[in-house]
């Protein structure tokens, strides 16, 4: 739980005899089979749910949500234990100097970087495994005319040309081991061309968000994708903090 002035308090629970005008109800479903809501959780690009409402009332994010904001994106983290100059000290600390920082200054040390960073903005490639709206990348596939130079590569990859290739390409060791393919005339080879596309703006989740900061394990976060983390993170935090 982030310790911020945010109160998650359990649900207040009703009294048996609050209760008793309801037994006439009893039997008419299968409460085993019954669904109940016990939370609301939301992974999305003003982060959850908290920070994404105080966004739509508001305009603006609120202490509590720059600081929910900044922990999520990677900009500060909890600390409990020894300063570099020997202090005791328990709270948030910038995460690449390793400085604390006051629950107060938080809005403005990192406040201009999360509102680049969030919400509806230009795409950013770095989130997309490199992809860039500006230049768009295709393959044209196209036929050789002529023979092209050797190359050298591994004994399994000039097996796998050979394989595509057939009669298009020629492999061959040198008596020190090394393998040379050459691809003939007639040969097909795919060409990357790019051009702009016309679509440059989208919802994308807060740069630097991590499932492993919720406490999801690495190797599962390593071997998982994005879509079924974010899922991991809204229903563990929705049986959380309960409504």
């Amino acid at each position: 739980m982030l310790p911020t002035s945010r109160s998650y308090s359990f649900p207040e629970l009703e009294e048996p005899e609050a209760l008793k005008q309801l037994s006439k109800l009893q039997g008419l479903v299968d409460l085993e089979k019954v669904i109940v809501v016990t939370g609301f959780a939301e992974v999305g690009p003003w982060g959850s749910s908290r920070t994404r409402w105080e966004m739509e009332a508001r305009g603006q994010f609120t202490i509590e949500g720059c600081i929910e904001m900044a922990w999520m994106m990677g900009y500060i983290k909890h600390f409990d234990g020894r300063l570099k100059n020997g202090n005791l000290y328990v709270g948030w600390v910038d995460s690449k100097s390793g400085d604390p920082v006051d629950d107060k200054d938080v809005r403005g040390k990192y406040e201009k970087e999360i509102l680049e960073h969030s919400g509806i903005r230009l795409i950013e490639p770095e989130l997309f495994k490199g992809y860039d709206p500006k230049k768009k990348v295709f393959h044209q596939e196209i036929e050789l005319n002529h023979d092209l130079e050797p190359l050298e590569v591994s004994e399994a990859e000039a097996r796998k040309f050979k394989l595509e290739h057939g009669s298009k390409v020629d492999i061959w060791a040198q008596e020190s081991g090394e393998y040379f393919v050459k691809l003939k005339k007639g040969a097909r080879v795919l060409v990357p061309k790019a051009f702009q596309f016309d679509r440059l703006v989208a919802g994308q989740i807060p740069t630097g968000w991590d499932a492993g900061r919720y406490g999801i394990p690495q190797d599962i976060v390593t071997q998982t994708d994005r879509s079924a983390l974010w899922a991991l993170v809204c229903t563990a935090e929705a049986l959380i903090i309960r409504i």
